[in-house]
C-alpha cells in the first residue's frame, strides 16, 4: 500500500481544480503500475512556506510497516525548497520505503 500526497498553494488553485488534476495524475500512474493507494493526504490552499499538517501526518504514518512508499504528482508539492524535499525523501528511503 502507498500513501499519496497532494497540495495546492492557494485557494485560487483549489477553486480551479488543482487537487483534482493532481489526484487524477496519481491515480492514473498507480493504475498503470498496479500500485494500491490506501490513503490520500491533502493540504488544500496551504502555501509551502507554512506548516503543512497533512504532510506531517503522512511523514508520521510512513512508519507503518504495511506502507511501501509515497507517491506525489510533482516534487514541488512535497517540499518548499531543496533541503526540505531532500530531507523528506531521505527519511522515506532510510525507512526502506519508495518515493515516487
Amino acid at each position: 500500500m502507498f500513501l499519496a500526497y497532494l497540495r495546492c498553494s492557494t485557494l485560487k488553485q483549489l477553486k480551479e481544480g488543482s487537487i483534482n488534476v493532481q489526484k487524477e495524475q496519481v491515480v492514473r500512474y498507480a493504475k498503470y503500475h498496479k500500485i494500491q493507494i490506501s490513503k490520500y493526504y491533502l493540504d488544500e490552499g496551504v502555501s509551502g512556506a507554512v506548516e503543512k499538517p497533512n504532510l506531517n501526518r503522512l511523514m508520521n504514518d510512513i512508519m507503518n510497516a504495511e506502507v511501501k512508499g509515497v507517491i506525489t504528482p510533482d516534487l514541488t508539492r512535497f517540499g518548499r525548497n531543496t533541503i526540505e524535499l531532500l530531507t523528506n525523501v531521505q527519511t522515506i528511503q532510510d525507512l526502506g520505503k519508495k518515493f515516487i
